[in-house]
């Protein structure tokens, strides 16, 4: 073992994580396009508008709820063991859509995709915790972000064009999930290399959880001001008068590859800036494309969504780089699994927020306070202290 990572020309862990990495954002758009098949195709189902809804839903939901546990488990029987018992959970009940001709089963199946995202999700994060340090760890979380900004892009066209045929077609999608297979299976063999570290359960009130409650508060924050973007940008195209569906996806087309690019260079970014100022840079593209947003004209809606993507990617490589620098080797995966806990939580919050601001005050008043609330962010993070704790670095 280097220095800086686990890797050797013997074992490369790198191709598994980076692909299990992708499982959060197979996860619920992928389904997207199949909504309106199947609400057609069930539509003598009881409740079907709500349960066609929830299916989106539903895998983020029971992953918010399970992380913590999932990482406690982790941090008993193995990263590596965890880790492929949640791949396998994922891609079974992801698939099972394809098959069940029920709504509620499939509804069913959706809340298991939630139990395997969560334990492949933490237990993927705590892997990448024990097999790089330092430079090597910051570098591998921008290609993390890189990976599922590109990987999205993808599953949400392909799955789109399955459903053109069958509402049920976009669920093979999670058949790529058995491809991965053989890549996260050799990563997360790796986890044996390291010997078991006898530990307790951590307590609730332990000093060094404090750092990750306000760092989940952080996530909780960066995720409900990001997801503005993917939940409320659709209605923000119809309210300036863009009717055209396909502008919308150009938008996220343009918003995933911004983010791509933009984790592709966290690595130089951070290496260049520190953690702290990256923070601050992050806040200051969110803050940015809100205001450009402001803007009237078709360039905007392409420029600050962009722009508000790029410091997405600054911020959650760096968020994922001090939760794995705050946590003990022995409790990495309970500290990924609140970590986790609080992205899913960001996001079911983000439209419980923005959308009472949008009837009350409109989008203009909404994106004005997305840029005040992220400029306090970046000023906040400018004139905080510089001095890290030794251990930010491992």
């Amino acid at each position: 073992m280097t220095n800086d990572g686990f890797s050797t020309k013997a074992f490369n862990p790198a191709p598994g994580l980076l692909l299990a990495a992708t499982l959060l954002v197979m996860a619920a758009p992928t389904v997207s396009p199949a909504l309106p098949g199947l609400a057609e195709k069930f539509k003598d189902t009881p409740y079907v508008d709500l349960i066609t809804r929830y299916l989106v839903a539903a895998p983020s939901l029971m992953a918010l709820l399970f992380a913590p546990f999932a990482g406690a488990l982790s941090d008993r029987i193995g990263h590596g063991r965890v880790l492929r018992i949640g791949v396998l959970i994922f891609g079974i009940s992801g698939i099972a859509g394809l098959f069940l001709q029920r709504l509620d089963m499939i509804l069913l199946s959706r809340f298991f995709v939630g139990v395997g995202l969560a334990m492949a999700m933490t237990s993927q994060n705590a892997l990448i915790g024990q097999y790089y340090q330092g430079n090597a760890r910051q570098q591998f979380l921008g290609w993390q972000v890189s990976a599922r900004n590109f990987s999205g892009l993808f599953f949400v066209l392909f799955a789109g064009y399955l459903a053109v045929a069958s509402p049920h077609y976009p669920f093979a999608v999670y058949g790529l999930t058995f491809l991965f297979i053989p890549f996260i299976w050799r990563a997360s063999k790796g986890s044996s290399l390291v010997p078991p570290i006898k530990q307790r359960r951590p307590r609730l009130s332990s000093p060094w959880l404090f750092p990750v409650y306000w760092l989940c508060i952080l996530q909780i924050i960066t995720l409900a001001l990001f997801f503005i973007m993917p939940s409320q940008i659709p209605f923000a195209l119809r309210d300036r008068g863009f009717t055209d569906p396909t502008l919308t996806g150009h938008t996220i087309g343009t918003l995933m590859i911004a983010g791509a690019v933009a984790g592709a260079l966290y690595g130089k970014t951070v290496t260049r800036f520190g953690v702290i100022l990256t923070i601050a840079i992050g806040f200051a593209c969110f803050a940015a494309g809100f205001a450009t947003l402001l803007a009237q004209g078709l360039a905007p809606v392409f420029i600050g969504p962009a722009l508000i993507s790029a410091g997405y990617a600054l911020l959650m490589a760096s968020n994922a780089g001090i939760a794995l620098s705050l946590a003990p080797q022995e409790h990495r995966g309970f500290v990924m699994g609140l970590s986790s806990s609080a992205i899913f939580f960001g996001q079911s919050l983000s439209p419980l927020i923005s959308t009472p601001i949008i009837k009350i005050a409109g989008f203009p008043f909404l994106f004005s306070a997305a840029g005040v609330v992220s400029l306090a962010g970046a000023a906040i993070a400018v004139f905080w202290p510089k001095r890290q704790p030794a251990s930010a670095a491992n």
